[in-house]
């Protein structure tokens, strides 16, 4: 498993970070690959707990089922625009800090608005008050979680694109 995430010597020394800044976005990005598991965890519990609350809106629930499937999908995508050679020309990896940056966003602007609903605690009238306010809680902190991380996994690709962008071989060079 650790061979398939590119993770052979992790923890490695801060000079092997600097020496090769790939190896630091891998390790961020595995970083990442693990708040999208709590990400995914706490969507469906929430989604279970909007169910069980009787909630008039549905719409958060799917945002947040939205929200992790958009996760996984990045999340998939950037294993192959970090590790596979054919990924990685520059318009691949444009392609990824535009969905990094953008995904960063997305989950700022959702978290403040499951920030906004466990702070309202009017609206909770039944038994089942407590998962639904353990739920939106545990959305709006994953949430801010993964706009950091992202915002920061963004920021390094920016700084770093040139260590990870492979140039494709020259149109008159390929075989035939």
């Amino acid at each position: 498993m650790a061979r398939f995430l590119c993770l052979e010597g992790c923890p490695p020394k801060c000079d092997e970070y600097r020496s090769d800044p790939r190896v630091f976005l891998t390790h961020l990005w595995a970083f990442i690959l693990i708040l999208v598991g709590l990400l995914v965890a706490f969507s469906i519990y929430a989604a279970y707990a909007y169910a069980n609350h009787h909630n008039k809106n549905p719409g958060i629930s799917f945002a947040g089922i939205w929200a992790m499937l958009m996760a996984v999908s990045l999340t998939v995508y950037t294993h192959f625009a970090l590790t596979a050679p054919s990924w990685r020309p520059s318009f691949y990896v444009g392609f990824l800090i535009g969905a990094s940056a953008l995904m960063s966003q997305f989950f700022l602007v959702l978290g403040v608005i499951y920030a906004d609903i466990a702070a309202d605690h009017d609206n909770h009238s039944n038994s089942d008050s407590k998962d639904y306010d353990v739920a939106n809680e545990a959305m709006s902190a994953s949430c801010f979680f993964l706009f950091a991380a992202y915002g920061y996994f963004t920021f390094t690709l920016v700084k770093h694109r040139g260590d990870v962008i492979v140039a494709p071989p020259p149109a008159g060079s390929q075989e035939k």
